[in-house]
């Protein structure tokens, strides 16, 4: 008895130590997926932290150069925790980021994006996100949000105001409707973005 619990010991614990091998080798590759560094945009100031509860999650951000000296930036959440989540946020994350370099507006990106959810995912995967696109010759900002949490802007004057939702989380309905909403930023004026895991 003694030799038999020894051996299932070492059989689970081995089994232990792949896991957190692999779940570290996941958190690399999605980490990775995550700028590195901030880009140096004229006029604008730009911070980020990315920190998941367990190892890996679906919560990400990204942050691309556009045509025209415009800027896209992302942020969502796919429903769950775990490596299912992160393997959903690595193909969503990519499908964004295909579309931005495509497409004008931030509109026909996840009009895409939702048509390839509900095309390719058989399971009943859905993911928030708030797309923008930044332009800083007009200093405005387009954006819709899927459901997103609504993120904060503080005015120069200290008004605190909410970007609405413009639509629905991704991956759900059929009868899918976005719109696009655009507004301008003035100097002093903070954009706080985030997920519901603060």
């Amino acid at each position: 008895i003694a030799l038999e619990r020894a051996n299932i010991y070492e059989v689970a614990e081995a089994r232990r130590k792949r896991l957190e091998r692999e779940f570290k080798i996941a958190r690399e590759v999605q980490a990775g997926l995550m700028p590195q560094k901030m880009p140096d945009i004229p006029g604008y100031s730009i911070a980020s932290i990315w920190r998941p509860a367990n190892e890996i999650g679906g919560d990400f951000y990204d942050i691309f150069t556009l045509n025209d000296g415009r800027w896209g930036l992302v942020i969502g959440d796919v429903a769950d925790k775990g490596a299912a989540a992160a393997l959903y946020m690595a193909i969503i994350h990519s499908l964004i980021y295909s579309g931005m370099l495509r497409h004008h507006s931030p509109l026909e990106v996840l009009e895409e994006v939702d048509l390839a959810i509900r095309k390719q995912f058989t399971s009943s995967v859905f993911v928030s996100v708030f797309l923008l696109v930044i332009d800083p010759k007009s200093h405005s900002i387009t954006y819709v949000n899927a459901g997103h949490n609504p993120p904060i802007i503080r005015r120069s004057s200290g008004e605190i105001e909410t970007l609405t939702t413009t639509g629905p989380v991704l991956g759900v309905f059929e009868d899918f409707q976005l719109s696009e909403v655009t507004i301008s930023l003035k100097s002093g004026s903070a954009v706080v973005l985030y997920t519901d895991g603060v």
